[in-house]
C-alpha cells in the first residue's frame, strides 16, 4: 500500500510518500524522467533542497551513470556517510522527506530503507535497483529476505535495533541475477560491507543501509 506508491517514480514525474498517520499530508518527490540510454530527458535536473517544508521539497536524482565516481570538475564524487544519516536517530520531528532525499540522491552507493519488522523494501535508489537487475516493481514493496540467509538476517536486525548505528558490517548475502536468454531469476552470492542506521520512516522502524562494497563470490 504505502511503499507500493514509491515504485511509480520510475515512470512518473512525481510520487507521494504516504503516512500511516491519518490526516497527515502526502510528501511529494519530484524526479527527472530518464531515457532508456541513461541520459536525462529534457533539461538539467533541479538543485536538491533539504527542507522541512514539504511543499517546497524537490530532491534531485541524477541517474545518468549509477556507478560514476567523477563529477564534472574531475574530482571524486561525494558519497553519503553514516554520519549524515545518524542525524536522524531519535529525531523528534517528521524527517521522511529528508531521509528519502539522502537515499535517492546517492549516485555511487546502493542505499536501501527497509522495514525492520517485515523486511519490506520501502525505498531503494537507482544504484541498488540496477545492482539487483530486477524491475523496480519486483523489488519495491517486496520482502528482501530472499537475498539473505535466515540466521544472518535475524542477527543483523537485532544488532541494528540494539546499537542504532552499525559501521562496516560484513556479511555474505545475495543479489538477483539472470543468465543471458534465461527467464529464471537466480541468487548470486556476494560479500557485502554495509553501514546501517535504525530510523523512523513512513511511521515504521526501519533500517537505512549504505552498501560500501559488494564483491561477487
Amino acid at each position: 500500500m504505502l511503499p507500493a506508491s514509491l515504485g511509480r517514480y520510475f515512470g512518473k514525474n512525481v510520487v507521494e510518500l504516504v503516512h500511516n498517520t491519518p490526516n497527515k499530508p502526502f510528501i511529494p518527490i519530484w524526479v527527472e524522467m530518464v531515457q532508456t540510454t541513461g541520459t536525462t530527458a529534457g533539461k538539467n535536473p533541479p538543485t536538491q533542497t533539504h527542507t522541512r517544508d514539504w511543499q517546497n521539497f524537490k530532491p534531485t536524482l541524477n541517474l545518468e551513470k549509477t556507478h560514476q565516481n567523477q563529477n564534472q570538475t574531475g574530482g571524486p564524487e561525494p558519497m553519503l556517510s553514516l554520519q549524515e544519516v545518524a542525524t536522524f536517530i531519535n529525531a523528534s520531528d517528521d524527517r521522511d522527506a529528508e531521509l528519502a532525499a539522502l537515499a535517492l540522491g546517492e549516485k555511487n552507493q546502493a542505499t536501501w530503507i527497509i522495514d525492520q519488522a517485515s523486511q519490506e523494501v520501502l525505498l531503494a535508489n537507482r544504484v541498488a535497483l540496477d545492482a539487483n537487475c530486477k524491475p523496480p516493481r519486483e523489488v519495491l514493496a517486496k520482502d528482501i529476505s530472499a537475498l539473505w540467509d535466515e540466521e544472518p538476517l535475524r542477527e543483523l536486525t537485532e544488532l541494528v535495533h540494539r546499537d542504532s548505528l552499525v559501521r562496516d558490517h560484513t556479511n555474505r548475502g545475495y543479489r538477483w541475477h539472470k543468465e543471458p536468454g534465461s527467464e529464471v531469476w537466480l541468487r548470486k552470492k556476494h560479500d557485502f560491507t554495509v553501514d546501517y542506521a535504525e530510523v523512523n520512516f513512513l511511521g515504521r522502524v526501519c533500517r537505512f543501509e549504505i552498501v560500501k562494497e559488494a564483491l561477487a563470490v
